[in-house]
């Protein structure tokens, strides 16, 4: 939409641009164009635009996804939206207030939950870092983000520890999204042109939760919020004998990174009390039956037959999760291995221990079809295996002591780095996948 056209339109609706609202109308196709193709839409994700406006950005997002989700605030503005995009879900209302409850976002309708939009927006300055932050604190994170926003809000969520622009929001935001400033923004490209330069962030969420549990990201939170009111003093005189663990006492909050914060808060939490048990596992017949039980020592150390399941993960790009498997394990470790892998406990079944070992592992609960059962053998650890598949995008938090990362493959890569390099994969998970794949 051009200048003249936006004139033309805001003139027939009766409005002045609201400096209180901070409406400022892109006027700049191009620069339009290039910030949704910056989301890489794919056609199957739902898209969720804050403050289109007059549908600068909505005329090529629909492009891609012909039913957008739009959040307006000005009731004029949402009458026009209705009518220039009839397929798109109109939403009259404050973006802050809307995105509240971000675990179900109820008045898109059933079935919508906010973790799976993409959301865009030229974001009203007033509202941006609240709403970027709430939007990071909800129990279910959108995939992907692209803003713009003031060109100070942009440094301050990218800075660097020891600089000016690094603070509070760069930690409540930073641990949750990968975040880059994909192009700066004039003011030349906006009516009325605005005061300030702005920029184009991206904001991918990570493919692991930062946190172990609840009780840890509250910690955190508590931390930074009270260390960045007096980011000026030391950590001893803010936390007096309690200062993040392993911090030095004279260093300041601005001095510390990201991830130093978060290992404070997982430092805090209470030891468990409960000693570790050995686990105790069913040994069976060559027939799959049960004959007996034993401890996993036992069973491994005599090469006992006994059972596990494997679950592949995958995304809707076709990418297949695999979880690098701890360097203190028994077995392969430092080694690649499927999504999820785990032994079936003493009395369990297969389908109870694939739903028990996807929380375990990742984190997650999805639906699962069983795919394949594998007889044991030696490349199988002599285990019964039988393999699962969901889909998921995440996010997934899992246990640090057993998986050291995890991260998407896409099938050809797996294939070819099992090929030239065996060693740094599982070798059940090789026999799997080449069972699956030929």
């Amino acid at each position: 939409m051009t200048l003249t056209e936006i004139r033309r339109r805001l003139g027939e609706l009766g409005i002045h641009p609201s400096r209180r609202l901070s409406q400022n109308f892109l006027c700049d196709q191009n620069v339009a164009r290039r910030i949704v193709e910056l989301a890489e839409i794919q056609r199957d994700e739902p898209v969720l635009e804050i403050g289109p406006g007059l549908g600068a950005l909505t005329e090529f997002i629909v492009e891609r996804q012909p039913e957008p989700a739009l959040i307006e605030k000005d009731r004029r503005l949402a009458g026009f939206l209705r009518s220039q995009f009839p397929k798109a879900r109109i939403i009259e209302g404050d973006a802050l207030e809307e995105v509240s409850d971000c675990g179900s976002f109820g008045r898109l309708g059933a079935g919508f939950q906010i973790s799976d939009f993409v959301i865009l927006g030229n974001l009203p300055y007033s509202i941006a870092s609240p709403l970027m932050v709430q939007l990071c604190e909800s129990n279910l994170r959108p995939a992907r983000m692209i803003f713009t926003i003031q060109r100070e809000v942009a440094q301050r969520l990218v800075a660097r520890p020891q600089s000016s622009d690094y603070g509070l929001l760069t930690l409540l935001t930073r641990p949750f999204y990968e975040i880059e400033i994909a192009r700066k923004v004039s003011p030349t490209v906006f009516w009325p042109e605005p005061e300030v330069s702005s920029a184009v962030v991206i904001m991918k969420r990570r493919i692991e939760q930062p946190f172990a549990n609840a009780d840890a990201e509250l910690i955190f939170r508590k931390r930074v919020s009270t260390a960045f009111q007096k980011r000026r003093k030391t950590l001893g005189a803010i936390f007096g004998k309690d200062p993040p663990s392993n911090a030095d006492r004279n260093r300041r909050p601005e001095e510390l990174t990201v991830d130093e914060w978060i290992q404070s808060a997982h430092c805090a939490l209470p030891t468990p009390r409960s000693a570790f048990k050995e686990e105790t596992f069913d040994v069976v017949n060559e027939r799959d039956e049960v004959i007996g039980r034993e401890r996993r020592s036992e069973v491994h150390q005599k090469n006992l037959l006994h059972r596990a399941v494997h679950i592949f993960i995958w995304n809707r790009r076709g990418d297949l999760l695999l979880q690098k498997r701890s360097s203190q394990k028994e077995v392969a470790p430092g080694a690649w291995d499927s999504s999820v892998a785990g032994h079936l406990g003493a009395g369990e079944d297969y389908d109870d221990a694939a739903r028990r070992e996807m929380i375990e592992e990742l984190g997650i609960s999805v639906r699962l079809g069983r795919i394949q059962k594998f007889e044991a053998r030696a490349e199988l650890g002599w285990e019964f295996v039988r393999l699962y598949e969901g889909k998921s995008k995440g996010p997934f938090s899992f246990p640090k002591e057993e998986i050291s990362e995890v991260r998407w493959w896409k099938p050809a890569d797996i294939t070819a780095a099992v090929r030239e390099h065996p060693a740094d994969f599982a070798p059940s998970f090789i026999h799997i996948w080449k069972t699956r794949t030929n």
